[in-house]
């Protein structure tokens, strides 16, 4: 398995919800945390805060990219309740 792979695959998984949207989005607060937890650790990986190989920074920084724009697609189409703030509110 390639790193490129491993990504897409965890990417696909934990944002599962972005490839069929319905006219709203239900994402329960477990999966929540888990988007965020994805999130943080793809940020982390692009800005070099963790030790990762220069391919999974590449990864993480297309990673990023990639959800941005599936995030997008989906609040444009009607499902408005997709956050883009990776941190929780308060």
């Amino acid at each position: 398995m390639t790193v490129g792979l491993l990504f897409n695959e965890i990417q696909d998984s934990v944002w599962a919800e972005l490839k069929a949207p319905g006219p709203s989005i239900e994402i329960n607060t477990y999966r929540r945390s888990l988007q965020r937890a994805h999130l943080r650790k793809l940020v982390a990986i692009a800005l070099r805060t963790e030790s990762a190989p220069e391919e999974a920074q590449t990864m993480a920084r297309e990673n990023l990219t990639a959800l941005r724009t599936q995030i997008r697609s989906v609040q444009q189409a009607g499902a408005q309740d997709v956050p883009l703030n990776p941190r929780p509110s308060e």
